[in-house]
């Protein structure tokens, strides 16, 4: 058991680790000098000390599993209430591969042990291996990870890690801007409000992955944020909740193919605004009244546009190439006759509509698979369903 001493009753960081391996221990040492830490070897501590974060660094071998040693010591950190809602930064070393792979069985028995300590879990995204991990990159990973420390100076799409001969990156395809601690709110909105729109600016326009998702963002006007960017690189986005109203601000993202615009503020789409290589468009619950189309987007084959306030389906005819169409929950009383010419069409959503009749020329949508009429008045019995159905069309309703 470790003594406390009784004057100090919180420390900022203590740093956990096992091993007698000389370059990790130089490592650990140096961290704790340019942080302050004081580090403990989990084979002479029963509990853990009082902190702030803690910094665990985990040999992996083998099948990547805990040790019985960790797993031990960590089940006991994972009962000792000092712990709960403790940031925790996790740096794996070992001789496999050097990036860490989030399915091994290693990072799901981390997250599984401290599941119920409401903690921010860190997992650095390489293994420390002396060729690639320098003690800079530690200390550039810990002091930004953490989403109360966000600042305009942290690109948050990747954590840098600085080398003598050349700069070494995460190669994440993804960049979720949603907050670890409660998997809901953006960690945006950490940064202060003067700095938040300039910061969004820089870091969206300067991203190289293929995917961001930022969702939620408060306090700011995301229209203006995204009307100053430009990126050619991005092929998915996804901006849900962000009370957008206007396309104009999403015509600087040149070559996306995923586009998702859940539940924002929109009235009207007007394609001209949207890249001409999207391929998914998702606009459902929107305000959406109208969709300017002046040119056929043969690239389009996903478009969801559930629950908006739409009447006229006439635009869907330069949607040609549509293989997934959903437009329930919108106020259309009468089935869209364009739709009968999308012929590659294979789902069809006509839930919560007030349909009450499906003309006969669906039947030529010889690719059709499923057709989805729930909650619409269009009667399973009637005989244009049990045609479907005999064609092999399933039904849900």
């Amino acid at each position: 058991m470790v003594k406390l001493d009784t004057k100090l009753l919180w420390i900022k960081l203590v740093i956990y680790y096992s091993s007698s391996n000389k370059y990790i221990l130089s490592l650990i040492n140096t961290f704790c000098k340019i942080t302050f830490s004081k580090k403990i070897n989990i084979s002479k501590v029963i509990d853990s000390i009082p902190s702030k974060d803690n910094v665990f660094f985990i040999p992996v071998y083998g099948e990547e599993e805990l040790s019985v040693e960790w797993e031990t010591f960590l089940k006991k950190y994972a009962n000792n209430s000092h712990n709960i809602g403790v940031n925790t930064f996790f740096y794996l070393y070992g001789v496999y591969h050097l990036e860490i792979d989030t399915n091994a069985t290693i990072i799901k028995q981390i997250n599984n042990i401290l599941k119920f300590l409401s903690a921010q879990i860190n997992i650095f995204p390489l293994k420390i291996m002396p060729k690639y991990t320098p003690v800079e990159s530690l200390i550039y990973y810990y002091n930004h990870t953490n989403n109360t420390k966000v600042n305009n100076n942290f690109l948050i799409d990747k954590v840098i890690f600085f080398s003598k001969k050349k700069l070494i990156q995460n190669n994440s395809k993804t960049v979720d801007f949603t907050a670890k601690i409660d998997c809901y709110s953006s960690v945006i909105d950490t940064i202060k409000l003067n700095k938040k729109r300039k910061f969004l600016t820089q870091v969206i326009s300067s991203l190289t992955c293929e995917t961001i998702i930022l969702n939620r963002v408060k306090y700011i006007n995301m229209d203006k944020v995204l009307k100053k960017t430009k990126n050619n690189k991005i092929l998915k986005l996804q901006l849900k909740s962000n009370r957008l109203k206007n396309t104009q601000s999403l015509s600087g993202f040149s070559s996306l193919e995923i586009l998702n615009l859940t539940a924002n503020s929109f009235n009207m789409i007007n394609m001209k605004d949207l890249s001409t290589t999207i391929k998914s468009l998702n606009v459902s619950k929107n305000y959406i009244e109208n969709v300017t189309i002046k040119t056929k987007r043969l690239k389009i084959n996903k478009l969801i546009l559930f629950n908006n306030k739409l009447t006229d389906m006439s635009f869907l005819r330069n949607f040609p190439n549509l293989v997934y169409l959903n437009i329930g929950l919108n106020p259309i009383e009468e089935f869209p006759n364009t739709i009968s010419n999308l012929k590659k069409l294979e789902h069809i959503n006509l839930s919560f509509v007030k349909i009450d009749a499906i003309p006969d020329n669906i039947l030529k949508l010889k690719e059709l698979k499923t057709i989805d009429i729930t909650g619409s008045k269009v009667l399973y019995s009637s005989d244009i369903i049990i045609k479907l159905q005999q064609n092999g069309v399933k039904v849900i309703s």
